[in-house]
């Protein structure tokens, strides 16, 4: 873990560790499905195409890791408060039945708040009685009598969400409250009152007064926060000034003082072995793919002739990509698609598989999973897009691979399974109880294409006879018919084996292991079982399934056998 400075305040200071987060309210839907109800290997994949990296200590303690997109930098604390919609300093009241805290409100720094608000979260009389982290991610636990410098977004529901953490937990830190808040009337001030382009200069020029040798411990304070927006690189910064960075770091040029963020001389490169061997030292491409990233998101719309010039490049396929998200962000969907289409071939797939799901994202321009996507305001793009971003997805291989367009699916359409089995299985995969899943159960239990099947043996092995069954183990409610089929002859547990061997992802899946432990199983039926497992191993790594690890050494699954009567022969 990296060494904090050791003069930060309390709770400007936290343990930054890796751990699942609870909360990302402004996290791209990136279509994770329900790990009970799904056997697709999707999740993994997702996974490895996003960079887990861990939050910053700012503004207030924060001990959690969250997803990041190329080149997305960490938000601090001046960027959170530039951002936030609303910024009040109150104190709270009470407790409210509903998930609520109450707070009377002592100031407004942005937007309007009079009076009382509610606040959702959690109401402890002594915070020592807390026995979760006081660093999580958008904490929102809350000291009774405490005055907290809150920074808030409404939530539709006549009350208030934590945009960020709130600012202060412990009750007695007075000075600490008081330092931020004067911060945060500052950085509102410049970005409230001052256009972008003077922003930069009226930072320096406030800073200029807290930097000297006699500064006080709440101006060291001060200054540390105001320079996170000239050291770092951050969406909130201005396009010009931004644009200008891009121009001295493509042409290799790092300027004075510039920072991942503001503790990169903390993190260090750590080899295979656990040795650390230096801090890492970030070049000028990597600080680029910072800037375009920033660039591309929403609030840079006077940057649209500086992408133009980049997409226009033939050697530049990250600037291609950011381009086409910045359109995308910036409602010129069609704009995006219709670039996207033409100019997808032109580059490697290595370099369009590590941009997609940034410029799905942008496609969805959703932050709540109950959203509607954005493409589906745009006419023409609300009956073309699914086909055309699965094709995308196909192209660079969607099944069985990462799912950059996940919000396509409720709205794709499959008109003959058996003609588009991958985009048939993906869609099974990603929706819970989906019609194909139906169709599926239909083809198995008809006694006419039942009677040819068993006709003709070798049918199992053709996608036509075996896409039904391969659909019904992606999802448990299939288990029901699976089971029937699996005890009904050797020609179907076979079928039911093989699809399991294509489609099984978690060995843990209570279906697979029951058929596994079921008494009378031929030699060759156990070993297509095993091979399936591996086959699921493989796909996860198998030095991370402990189940698969148990099989191979001889332990008998813990599972409840199935009840087959007694086996018809074919």
């Amino acid at each position: 873990m990296p060494k904090m400075p050791d003069d930060l305040p309390e709770n400007d200071r936290g343990a930054r560790q890796f751990s699942w987060p609870a909360y990302w309210p402004l996290q791209p839907w990136i279509g994770i499905r329900d790990l009970t109800s799904g056997r697709g290997y999707s999740l993994w994949r997702k996974v490895a195409t996003v960079l887990l990296l861990a939050l910053l200590a700012a503004p207030a303690a924060r001990a959690c890791s969250t997803y990041y997109e190329p080149g997305e930098t960490p938000a601090t604390a001046y960027a959170d408060v530039a951002r936030a919609p609303l910024i009040v300093e109150a104190r709270v009241i009470r407790p409210l039945a509903d998930g609520y805290v109450e707070f009377t409100v002592k100031r407004a720094l942005r937007g309007t708040a009079e009076g009382r608000i509610r606040v959702s979260g959690r109401y402890f009389a002594d915070l020592r009685t807390y026995r979760g982290w006081l660093g999580e991610c958008f904490n929102d636990v809350y000291q009774a009598g405490a005055t907290y410098l809150l920074l808030l977004s409404p939530d539709g529901k006549g009350g208030y969400h934590p945009y960020a953490s709130p600012l202060q937990f412990e009750p007695g830190r007075t000075s600490l409250r008081r330092a931020w808040v004067e911060v945060a009337a500052e950085i509102v001030r410049i970005e409230d009152t001052l256009p972008p382009d003077q922003r930069m200069a009226a930072i320096r020029a406030a800073l200029a007064q807290v930097q000297h040798p006699k500064a006080s411990d709440a101006e060291k304070f001060k200054a540390r926060r105001l320079s996170e927006q000239l050291d770092t690189i951050q969406t909130t910064q201005p396009t010009s000034y931004l644009i200008w960075l891009h121009g001295e770091l493509e042409a290799g040029h790092i300027p004075a003082g510039l920072r991942w963020n503001p503790w990169v001389e903390d993190w260090t490169v750590t080899s295979d072995d656990g040795t650390v061997s230096r801090p890492h030292v970030y070049t000028a491409p990597e600080y680029r793919i910072a800037v375009l990233w920033a660039l591309s998101r929403p609030g840079h719309a006077d940057a649209a002739e500086f992408f133009a010039g980049l997409a226009a490049r033939n050697d530049d396929p990250a600037g291609l990509f950011f381009a086409i998200t910045h359109m995308a962000w910036h409602d010129r969907r069609g704009d995006a698609a219709r670039l996207l289409a033409t100019r997808i071939m032109t580059v490697s797939l290595a370099e369009a598989s590590n941009h997609m799901s940034m410029v799905g994202s942008a496609m969805s321009g959703r932050t709540r999973v109950d959203e509607e996507p954005a493409w589906r305001r745009d006419p023409v793009l609300r009956d073309t897009w699914p086909d055309l971003a699965w094709r995308f997805q196909a192209y660079l291989g969607s099944y069985g691979g990462p799912t950059f367009f996940a919000d396509i699916a409720p709205y794709l359409q499959v008109t003959d399974p058996v003609a588009e089995p991958g985009k048939a299985l993906w869609l099974v995969s990603e929706v819970t109880d989906h019609p194909l899943l139906a169709w599926a159960e239909q083809r198995l239990r008809d006694p006419v294409n039942r009677a040819e099947w068993d006709r003709r043996y070798k049918g199992w092995e053709e996608n036509e006879v075996q896409l039904p069954l391969r659909l019904l183990t992606e999802r448990s409610q299939g288990d029901i018919l699976l089971m029937e089929l699996f005890c009904r002859d050797e020609k179907s547990r076979a079928g039911v084996i093989e699809a399991f061997r294509r489609e099984l992802t978690f060995l843990k899946d209570s279906l697979y292991l029951r058929m596994l432990a079921t008494p009378g199983l031929s030699e060759e039926e156990r070993q297509g079982l095993l091979l399936a497992g591996a086959a699921a191993a493989t796909r996860n790594g198998f030095k991370n399934d402990e189940v698969y690890i148990a099989l191979v050494k001889g332990t008998a699954p813990k599972a409840e056998p199935l009840a087959c009567p007694t086996r018809k022969e074919g």
